[in-house]
């Protein structure tokens, strides 16, 4: 896989798609990001991080932000990892000790972000929700 597709996620459809389609989108509403230029011609450098989590609130957390992957302390992670993808694609060698100032600065990234996600979550049983 080239690197411009491992930086992908599907975040990237919707910006992607319209791209394609010549369907004007404003990308400052979207988390995703255009990427048709890795699908085309496989260049493609991404200009904003990736966050993840699920619905739980308490569920893990985690930013890809260029080279960097933080996965964020929490109650099943005690201490956070930090792995460098170019040097390290496998994820074996947590730098987190060796960086601190990537991961404060990935840290900042994340708090700021969750901050933004609902802080608790209602299931019903209606399944068009």
């Amino acid at each position: 896989m080239t690197e411009s597709l491992a930086n992908i996620s599907g975040i990237d459809w919707l910006p992607t798609v319209c791209a394609l389609a010549g369907t004007p989108v404003n990308a400052d509403l979207y988390d995703g990001e255009d990427t048709s230029a890795a699908w085309l011609s496989g260049d493609h450098v991404r200009t904003k991080p990736l966050f993840w989590k699920t619905s739980n609130p308490r569920s893990e957390i985690g930013i890809r932000e260029g080279q960097w992957k933080l996965h964020f302390p929490n109650r099943n992670r005690g201490e956070g990892e930090l792995f460098d993808l170019e040097a390290d694609r496998e994820e074996q060698h947590n730098l987190a000790a060796e960086r601190p100032e990537v991961v404060a600065a990935l840290t900042s990234r994340i708090k700021a972000w969750d901050a933004t996600l609902p802080t608790s979550y209602e299931k019903t049983q209606d399944r068009e929700d």
